[in-house]
This record gives C-alpha cells, structure tokens and sequence, in this order.
C-alpha cells in the first residue's frame, strides 16, 4: 500500500488560503487565518464539506487569485505589446485617414465676399475592423486534486499553475499564432511591401547589407511617403514609433548597436522597440493549432473562408528576416476576455473556461516593411517606344528574372482609348495618342515595373 509523505503547505499556499479567505464573509467567519498546516488542513476539511462552498472556493481562485499567480511560468506572446486595448463598447474600431489640405493663393479682393462658404472636403479613407475571433479554452480538475491541494506542500499552488497555465499558455500560443498570420498573408498579398536582399543572412558583410537597408527604410518613415502603407496614403512615422520585430535568426546575426544606430535610437531606446520571434513562418505543430482557431471562427461566420498557405509560401516566411513597422500597425483589441468557473456537483468536478473574443487586423495607413533573403524580381522589355498605326499591332516581349513560376508578370495600359494590351503583350491600336504600356513581375519577394512608351498614329 502507497503511504503518502507527510508534509506541510507553504507559505506561498497559506497566502493564497488567506487571499482567499478575505475575499468572502463566510470563510472569513467559518475558517481559521491559516498560519500552519492545522489550519490549512481545517480550510480544506471545510471547503471540501459542501459543494456550495466548493463551487464559491473555485469561484474567488479563478475569477479573483489564479490570474494574478503562475506569472512568469505561462507561455509569452511578444507581440501581444501591440494590443491596443479593451473594447468596452461595440465590436467594430474604425480607422480614419484624412489627406492634406491644398492651399490657395490668398488676396485681399473682397469683390466676392461669399466664397468663405465654399465646401472644401478634404481627401479621407476609413478603414473598419470588427470582432472575428471568438475562442474559449477549458480545463476540468476534480475534488481529488481539489482535496490534495490542502495537504501537500505548494499543493494550492500547483493546482492553480496546472489550470492557469493550461488556459493562458494555450489562449497566448494561440494569439501569438493568429497575430503572425496576419502578418504573414498581409506580406504574401503585398508584395511591395517587401524588401528583397538577394542573399542568405549567414555573414557579416550579409547582416551589414540588411542593417544599411533598414537603416534606409527608416529614415523614410517620418517622412510624408506613400510607398510604406497598403492604403498608399501619406503616412508619417516618428522615429520613436518605429518597432522592428527580429527573428532568432536575425537578432543572433545582426549587430544591436548597429541597429539602434540605424534606428536612430539609443541602445536602451532600441531595445524598447525591438519584439523578437521565432520566425514569420510556421511548423506543423504551429498550423494544426493556427487552422483549428481559423476553421472555428469560420464556423462562426466571423472570418470568410482561408486558404491554407502553400508549400512554396511557408517556404518563403522562413525567409523574412524582420519587420520595421509603425507600432500602430496591428488593429488588435480585447472585446472579452473573462475566466470563470463551474462547479458540477454530479461529477464532482469543477470547469474553469477562458473566453476571449478579438479584432485580428491591421491599419492599411500605417507603415509596415519587411524584409527577406530572397530576391526580388526584375523585369525588362524590348523595346522602350515604339510606333502602331490605329488597327495594327504589335508584341511586346518581357523578360522576367527569376525566370520560373515564381514571377508573374502583368500588363496594363495607361490610355485604353489609345492602346490596348493583352495579357501576352500583344498591343493594338486604338485611336491617334500615346499610350504607356506597363509590364509588371510579380513574387512572393516583390515587384519590379518595366514600361514602353507606344504611339499611335492614323
């Protein structure tokens, strides 16, 4: 027969009996202030007697203690530093973007005083995000556990790490999934957004090229660009709202102090602004866990339909070297995050449930760059004028660099009503002008444009 050690609760145990105990009248009334293992044992002997008091037990440790203990143990997401906050109403953040104001010439004519009442609307854009995550996580533990809590030394707090940990580390693993997700389609589907350094990160000389062009990037940003945003809006970034998110790889390569340099921060200031991750790709473990939140909130009718990410996409995230973002960049916003408890007195267990429902966006007027060891393509034609009579044509030839399926390349026409192109290059003409006709090759790595200037005669 197993004859269990004798041993005495902790003091970390007594303090949270005691936090416990102060949180309700009738243990304060019915319990002893627990100093010793006698008392602690008495604590137990009482909340274990009735499963009224057993589910209030469980009620003020989850709702009230469990939160606060087991910090420092649970999973860490580093990119939770940019949740912006708590919805307390609504389930949708809109995000405004408003434009210069051109100015005109001022004059002391007053021949027509009434154009003060001119309506001047100034260029604005709205973006909108809603709630589209809605999760909860459980963990059931039953009176056993319950009743050893009270008699093995930091029994209480092994029982609150076992269900805090379980909840919190699965919900930040999970967010810290659905945060890289964001940033891993937002770069697949913008390819200007990304930088390519045409070079592996393995050396010196490689991680001196990738600082000088960050450097570069960030030097833009509190300037008044359009290149650095999805929405192509003018879009300053103060230096000091600059955060470059690093990957293991990255951050062992690349020099702290050159990149502070480059930040134009100091060490500690870059530091400050700096959120490492493993990577901006994903495992298998990390996509069974990332498509069973998608396919749930899919289910819910809260994100449309995804597609899963391919072999040659998961392929290239592993090639994204860091990030240089606008730290207002991600839209991401707690509408509930609540943790709760329920006892079953038929089971004689009790479920504690983490529900958190979320906004999984981003600002499209926010800068956000990313950089990666591939190349980025290039594309030529060959020919940059050219002349066609109205009814004739003619094919203009792209050449594309990586020359596979990697690249596409597309045409357009800057005048249809002069020229048309096809998507083979094939130009008609339409009607006397000029026209320009745009080849672009598009990767995973980014964009390059190559242009022929067609005139059309009669």
């Amino acid at each position: 027969m197993y004859n269990p050690q004798k041993t005495t609760v902790s003091e970390t145990s007594y303090a949270i009996l005691n936090a416990i105990r102060n949180e309700s009248d009738i243990f304060r009334t019915s319990t002893p202030l627990v100093q010793n293992s006698s008392d602690a044992k008495a604590f137990g002997e009482f909340v274990t007697g009735s499963g009224r008091y057993k589910e209030l037990f469980w009620g003020i440790l989850i709702n009230r203690i469990a939160a606060t203990l087991a910090t420092g143990r649970e999973f860490k997401n580093k990119l939770a530093r940019f949740r912006r906050g708590k919805l307390n109403l609504g389930d949708v953040v809109q995000t405004v973007w408003v434009g210069l104001v051109l100015p005109t010439g001022w004059t002391s004519d007053v021949s027509s005083p009434g154009d003060v009442y001119q309506t001047n609307k100034p260029d604005a854009k709205v973006s909108m995000s809603a709630v589209n995550s809605k999760l909860s996580y459980e963990v059931t533990t039953n009176d056993v556990e319950l009743s050893y809590a009270f008699t093995s030394e930091g029994g209480l707090f092994d029982l609150v790490s076992k269900i805090v940990e379980r909840l919190i580390t699965s919900e930040a693993y999970d967010d810290f999934l659905m945060m890289k997700w964001i940033m891993a389609k937002n770069l697949i589907a913008n390819p200007d957004a990304v930088v390519g350094m045409g070079e592996t990160l393995s050396s010196q000389a490689t991680a001196d090229n990738l600082t000088a062009t960050m450097k570069e990037v960030v030097n833009d940003y509190p300037f008044m660009k359009t290149k650095y945003n999805e929405a192509h809006v003018q879009a300053p970034c103060p230096a000091e709202e600059i955060v470059f998110i690093s990957t293991s790889k990255s951050r062992a390569k690349l020099d702290v102090y050159a990149l502070a340099k480059a930040f134009n921060l100091t060490y500690e200031q870059f530091l400050g602004n700096e959120v490492q991750i493993d990577s901006f790709g994903f495992d298998d473990a990390d996509l069974v866990r990332l498509y069973n939140v998608l396919d749930a909130n899919v289910a819910l009718g809260l994100l449309p339909a995804y597609d899963a990410f391919t072999d040659a996409e998961l392929a290239y995230l592993q090639q994204i070297t860091g990030a240089v973002i606008d730290q207002d960049w991600f839209m991401s916003w707690d509408r509930v995050y609540e943790m709760n408890s329920i006892y079953d007195p038929k089971h004689l267990n009790n479920n504690t449930f983490l529900t958190i429902h979320r906004i999984y966006s981003y600002n499209p007027f926010a800068n956000c760059t990313y950089f990666t060891e591939a190349a980025e393509p290039t594309v030529s034609l060959n020919k940059s004028t050219t002349t066609i009579a109205a009814g004739s044509n003619e094919t203009l030839t792209a050449t594309k660099s990586p020359n596979d399926s990697s690249v596409t390349v597309t045409w357009s026409s800057s005048n249809t009503a002069v020229a048309t192109v096809n998507s083979s290059g094939k130009v008609v003409g339409v009607a006397a002008g000029t026209a320009i006709i745009t080849a672009k090759a598009t990767s995973l790595a980014g964009s390059a444009t190559a242009k022929c200037t067609v005139t059309i005669t009669e």
